[in-house]
């Protein structure tokens, strides 16, 4: 559970995230301002700084090109994954100019491109990326994305790694009249074999809900008198 806010303009945001599960919770707080991002878990008083990256302007634009090149093919995957399931859409005008979007599909109707990413999906969701790494740095239990997918994992308290498929994907959306979603929910049913080739069916739910469009300001925060602990960039190998 947890309250995000954004300003896309100034490239900074704010947030504070309550994840639980496995009998315990974690609460997660975060500032990305302008000099860098700044992150405090309820496990500690221990501010977390990591500072901008400066990136050089040949390599800036390098990695614009290649953004463009990946969004531009992920809409060509996405057009092709969902072209057809358009006519599954449904929308229902409701009072106050809102509008109601609705789309229901079983595993039959699925893309099969869909069903080939539930594996990666739940790899991604149920197991932390890394973790073999960050632990080494003594990083393990600070990163708040490694906080999330391990609290996550436990939620889950099983492990799908075999015979992994999409059974169900239920999305429902609200509308305002100005054309901007104002709820979201989403459901979506996993089912698969854990190692002792056990079945298991695993439901993830997403609601969200939007406001104070392009009226929005993150929250900032001084650092003064506070504990701080400077995290450099990892180096990823591949």
């Amino acid at each position: 559970n947890g309250l995000f806010k954004a300003d896309l303009s100034k490239e900074t945001s704010s947030g504070k995230l309550q994840i639980g599960g496995a009998g315990s919770e974690s609460m997660v707080e975060f500032y990305r301002q302008q000099d860098g991002v700044i992150w405090k878990t309820s496990a500690s008083d221990t501010y977390y700084e990591k500072a901008e990256q400066e990136v050089p302007d040949a390599q800036e634009a390098k990695d614009k090109d290649q953004s463009n090149w990946f969004q531009q093919q992920a809409e060509t995957i996405i057009d092709a994954a969902v072209g057809n399931l358009k006519n599954e859409v449904k929308l229902t005008d409701g009072k106050d100019g809102l509008s109601h979007i609705s789309l229901s599909l079983d595993q039959a109707q699925i893309p099969a491109i869909l069903q080939a990413a539930a594996p990666l999906l739940i790899q991604q969701l149920t197991h932390p990326e890394d973790k073999h790494f960050a632990a080494k740095q003594g990083e393990h239990g600070t990163d708040p994305e490694e906080i999330i997918q391990n609290q996550l994992r436990d939620a889950a308290k099983v492990d799908l790694t075999q015979n992994i498929q999409l059974k169900q994907v239920d999305i429902e959306a609200d509308v305002n009249g100005d054309h901007l979603i104002t709820d979201q929910q989403v459901a979506v049913t996993f089912t698969g074999q854990d190692a002792a080739n056990a079945t298991h069916e695993l439901t993830m739910k997403l609601h969200v809900q939007l406001q104070n469009a392009n009226q929005t300001t993150p929250d900032s925060i001084d650092l003064s008198g506070k504990k701080v602990e400077q995290v450099k960039h990892r180096t990823r190998r591949f």
